[in-house]
């Protein structure tokens, strides 16, 4: 049986990634990196489907952390609105979609830091409630 809310195979939109040569450790394992999220919902409320895409940039580009990486995974969500109903589907977008769009960007930004000098960096859960809307 299927949820009556579906999504589309995501993509990764844009991927930026560099290491900060400058950075050293300071002994403290492991390293805090920042992390921030911004989640953008384009949506189409007559075809009940919308586009939502999340960026994530995590590190930064100072030498303040081992890496700096900005990238951005979206995907097309559709719902079948009497199927849902008392549902806020605003909320299933920002939280439950973004949700899925970071375990899509997990492994990739894994494989990524594993290729550096410094070990692989495995997103921790991430609380999306506050994260800003567009």
């Amino acid at each position: 049986m299927f949820s009556s809310f579906q999504f589309t195979n995501p993509s990764l939109e844009r991927i930026d990634y560099s290491i900060n040569k400058e950075f050293i450790a300071d002994g403290v394992d492991p390293i805090s990196i920042e992390i921030k999220t911004n989640i953008n919902v384009e949506k189409d409320k007559e075809a009940k489907e919308a586009v939502v895409s999340l960026n994530m940039i995590i590190g930064a580009r100072d030498n303040s952390m081992p890496f700096f990486i900005d990238a951005t995974e979206s995907a097309r969500f559709k719902w079948e609105e009497d199927s849902i109903s008392g549902v806020d589907i605003d909320v299933l977008l920002k939280n439950n979609a973004a949700s899925l769009l970071i375990s899509y960007l997990r492994p990739i930004i894994s494989f990524i830091t594993s290729s550096s000098n410094y070990p692989a960096y495995h997103l921790p859960y991430i609380n999306l409630k506050d994260s800003p809307q567009n």
